[in-house]
């Protein structure tokens, strides 16, 4: 049985580079591309409502972070480090779930980062970008606030 997860581990994250490759193509659709982007990703979010392992509506800093914990693993993503601190929660990720890491991918991470907004939105949360890894950082480091807290 452990040869299966291991086998279904791999697949998530072949999906998940084979969806940045799907974003990327997308993206370079002259005019629409952004937008195309944007909207397959809050689509996706709007399906994820549906899921066993969406985020609760309006919950708590420590309880987003075990629903965030929980989606993460289930979606086999690394991640370096998911701390809260002041209400807000802290997610770093060394290395890009969708491979975007070269400095022409930063475009169509932010547009693909709608997915992510659009998932906390439900949720009555918010989300911004501190660094991200096409724009030079070594790691993307977000901000996820819960409901009730202004970002910055």
């Amino acid at each position: 049985m452990k040869g299966v997860a291991k086998a279904s581990m791999h697949l998530r994250k072949r999906f998940m580079l084979l969806l940045g490759s799907a974003y990327r193509q997308l993206y370079r659709v002259p005019v629409a591309g952004d937008a195309a982007v944007r909207a397959m990703g809050k689509g996706i979010a709007l399906l994820g409502r549906c899921s066993p392992y969406r985020m609760r509506d309006g919950a708590s800093a420590g309880a987003l972070k075990r629903d965030l914990e929980r989606a993460l693993k289930a979606m086999d993503i690394d991640f370096q480090e998911l701390r809260e601190s002041e209400g807000k929660l802290e997610l770093v990720l060394a290395r890009c779930p969708y491979g975007f890491d070269r400095p022409e991918h930063a475009g169509v991470c932010d547009a693909a980062m709608e997915q992510d907004r659009a998932m906390l939105r439900y949720v009555g949360a918010s989300l911004t970008i501190e660094e991200s890894i096409p724009e030079g950082a070594t790691a993307c480091r977000v901000f996820i606030y819960p409901s009730g807290l202004s970002e910055r």
